[in-house]
């Protein structure tokens, strides 16, 4: 999971991630946003949200192997249950956890 939160980092730094429910929801409305992240810990509230979110959007939607204090933290970030990714690190978010795929917001 280091790589996961290193690319996580990377993305933040670079612009291209944006953490917490509120940015993601701006960042899906604004087109930005290619993949929704929600921690393993997310309350069912938070899920619900980041589900509705990905469908609206026709978005995929994953569920990382990370809970909300690691996320926030690969961010640089306070604890969050959900972020944006945008098109430049979907790839290489998606590699590093080989083994989940993401559900396509239909």
């Amino acid at each position: 999971m280091n790589k996961l939160m290193s690319y996580i980092g990377l993305a933040k730094k670079a612009g291209k991630c944006v953490v917490g429910t509120e940015l993601t929801r701006t960042a899906a409305r604004c087109g930005r946003a290619k993949l929704i992240l929600v921690a393993s810990d997310a309350s069912p509230n938070a899920i619900k949200r980041a589900e509705d979110l990905a469908a609206y959007y026709k978005l995929p939607l994953l569920h990382i192997p990370l809970d909300t204090q690691a996320l926030g933290h690969a961010a640089g970030k306070p604890p969050a249950a959900m972020a944006a990714v945008e098109e430049a690190f979907v790839q290489m978010i998606q590699k590093a956890i080989p083994d989940v795929q993401p559900d396509n917001g239909q």
